[in-house]
């Protein structure tokens, strides 16, 4: 089980909304950071569910804790 949060790392969505889906974080170019959340249907990318845009780590967090989502990835 994996709380931790990676970006540029793909995840598998173990629990919560979406459970069963992909997801990978991207941080944006913008001050301070704000964060993309790609989700896709696949691992390999192949299938892109819509994304969503987050305006900071804090925000980011608080989304997740939201979708309670625990996802393990794919560098663990």
């Amino acid at each position: 089980m994996c709380r931790d949060i990676r970006v540029n790392v793909l995840g598998e969505i173990t629990d919560g909304e979406e459970r069963g889906r992909y997801v990978i974080i991207k941080r944006m170019n913008d001050v301070p950071s704000s964060f993309l959340v790609l989700l896709f249907l696949d691992p390999d990318h192949a299938t892109g569910l819509g994304d969503y845009w987050v305006e900071s780590y804090e925000a980011l967090e608080e989304f997740f804790a939201e979708c309670r989502w625990e996802v393990c990835w794919s560098d663990d």
